[in-house]
């Protein structure tokens, strides 16, 4: 498909791909309404995907919203009036 060969360089792989993977689906749609003949992206080879990122979530990654969520779950605590006495026992 020239189209991908067109984009490859102008943008990364990973759009190429998802750029590709909305024109085939397009061509699926109008194949399915008869409008073409065949789906003139269903062959066309894409890049390889890029690796994904490992992320790290932290207390503070950035977001103060997410920091004030995270540290107030970590810190709730029940109410005395709420019905739990704590943990259980060990004999």
């Amino acid at each position: 498909m020239r189209y991908v060969h067109n984009r490859t360089g102008q943008v990364s792989d990973g759009t190429i791909i998802k750029e590709t993977n909305t024109l085939k689906k397009l061509f699926d749609v109008a194949f399915d309404l008869d409008k073409i003949p065949t789906n003139p992206a269903q062959r066309a080879r894409l890049p390889q995907a890029p690796e994904g990122r490992t992320r790290f979530l932290t207390l503070n990654n950035g977001s103060p919203s997410l920091s004030l969520a995270a540290s107030s779950r970590l810190t709730k605590t029940r109410s005395p009036n709420s019905g739990y006495s704590g943990p259980p026992a060990w004999p």
